[in-house]
């Protein structure tokens, strides 16, 4: 017994560096920070920095100012921004959009990225986080790892960590080989967790989760101008307890892949212009055979696919900074249930919950930020999309139509987006106040499920294909003041929602 807790102190405190290089690399992986870059956010810091090695993308979220996080167990917490949760934000990787295939919302997008696949965290509120789509509340981009071309050389590392309040092993590794003209960076995350242990030792029960995470980059310099970058996310938890909520995950698995050609100095205005095509799959499987005194048994898988096309430009003219995105994303959303009667001479009951719902999206957002006058700057975005739902099912349709008779089997919306803001900047000072107009479609869940029980309120819900579009009228300011070593913070936001 002794020699086995003085492993896992041992595995707790260990940590190994490899490196081998013809010249020392400035970009090596284990001095990568993973930070919050967004306007009144608070920073965040290297997994292999922080005070608890290894953290999860959950806490550090979980530390910033405008994010907060809802808790259904000890894995794929879901993100909060402006107290308003996965609707009502927009959640990218890199810009991508990539749904989950949960009806209960048990897969949020942060749940298939690891700390060590990020360079940074942009959390930007309301209509400032508009520029990858429609958003309410705002917008959550997970930033990948931009690796950089350097001297010839291999980079890499292994982290090792135990946390005893859920019997939970973690451990990562890092290889990259870098040249002046081609990268290839490659890293793995396992965890593996029991029954979390709360005060006086008290377990909770189905708090348990085993999840590993794999990715890879490869970049090529086509010339001094051009460069063109792969990436793979393979991500794969298993046997993942909710103790929050009636059922578990027996199977969340993602593939998320990308090519992006970044174009720089195209002219003496045009800085970069980024394209990317991407494509994401997600299956997720609900699963209740765990659970003592379970009335009726159900099967709950859930898919979602998505390809996607990005295109960003950055420009300046004189006193203005000017951001072009164009987005563009096909999504197939589908999920089942099946419940199976105690009574075997019984035949299961089969639905569809998500009736094989088709949206197709195309955006062009703007913002310009323009330096009116010395310690004045002037800020205004403006957005439009065009959002098309289809039920791709017969048997799906057919199922809405009992509660929505008449319900075309497509819907065609336009979403607008405005903003505007004033800032003023000098020496200890920082003011901004701004005014923002914005709108959403209802999402797959809220437009087209099908009884989704939500074991808050214990009701079962409808989705309603007619909902109109929800807008928002957005007020917001903060105040920054710094003197030496001090700084004070002040920020506040106001949102109207209509059609609600």
């Amino acid at each position: 017994m002794m020699k086995k807790y003085a492993f896992l102190i041992l595995v707790a405190i260990l940590q190994v560096n490899v490196l081998h290089s013809q010249t020392a690399e400035t970009d090596s992986l284990s001095s990568i920070k993973l930070e919050e870059v967004v306007v009144r956010s608070k920073p965040l810091v290297s997994y292999t920095k922080a005070s608890k090695p290894l953290s999860t993308l959950d806490e550090y979220l979980g530390n910033s100012q405008k994010v907060s996080i809802i808790r259904r167990g000890g894995y794929a917490w879901e993100p909060m921004l402006n107290s308003m949760s996965t609707e009502r934000l927009s959640v990218t990787i890199d810009g991508m959009h990539i749904f989950g295939a949960c009806t209960d919302k048990m897969d949020p997008v942060t749940s298939y990225v690891e700390v060590s696949n990020l360079s940074e965290i942009n959390v930007q509120s309301g209509q400032d986080g508009a520029a990858y789509g429609p958003t309410i509340g705002g917008g959550i981009d997970l930033v990948r790892n931009k690796h950089s071309f350097c001297q010839p050389g291999w980079s890499g590392a292994i982290d090792l960590g135990y946390e005893s309040n859920s019997n939970m092993f973690a451990g990562a590794t890092r290889l990259k080989y870098a040249h002046h003209k081609f990268y290839i960076a490659t890293d793995f995350m396992y965890r593996d967790a029991g029954n979390y242990k709360a005060g006086k030792r008290t377990p909770v029960p189905f708090s348990q989760f085993t999840k590993y995470n794999a990715s890879m980059m490869v970049g090529a310099k086509l010339n001094e101008k051009n460069t063109l970058s792969g990436s793979f996310i393979f991500d794969n938890a298993n046997n993942v307890g909710y103790p929050a909520l009636p059922m578990d995950v027996s199977l969340a698995r993602a593939y998320i892949a990308s090519v992006e050609h970044t174009a720089e100095q195209i002219s003496d205005n045009i800085e970069e212009w980024t394209t990317k095509v991407y494509f994401n799959t997600i299956k997720h499987k609900m699963d209740d055979t765990k659970r003592p005194e379970v009335p009726i048994h159900m099967d709950m898988p859930g898919w979602s696919t998505t390809y996607g096309f990005l295109s960003k430009v950055k420009a300046a003219a004189k006193k203005q900074v000017i951001n072009l995105n164009v987005n563009l994303y096909y999504n197939i959303a589908k999920a089942e249930m099946t419940m199976y009667p105690k009574d075997t001479t019984e035949k299961p009951m089969f639905m569809l919950t998500w009736p094989d719902v088709r949206t197709l999206f195309a955006g062009v957002n703007m913002n310009n930020r323009w330096m009116i006058a010395t310690h004045h700057s002037l800020s205004y975005s403006a957005g439009l999309g065009c959002h098309r739902n289809d039920i791709a099912s017969a048997f799906g349709l057919s199922s809405v139509q009992i509660f929505h008779p008449n319900t075309p089997a497509a819907k065609n919306r336009l979403l607008y987006n405005i903003g505007v803001g004033y800032n003023f900047l000098k020496d200890k000072w920082d003011f901004t106040i701004g005014a923002a107009y914005g709108e959403r479609a209802p999402s797959v869940s809220e437009g087209y499920g099908f009884y989704l029980f939500n074991s808050f309120d214990k009701y079962d819900y409808i989705g309603n294909p007619s909902l109109k579009n929800e807008k928002s009228i957005e007020l917001n300011t903060a105040l920054k003041y710094k003197i030496s070593k001090l700084k004070l913070n002040w920020s506040a936001s106001y949102f109207h929602i209509l059609n609600y």
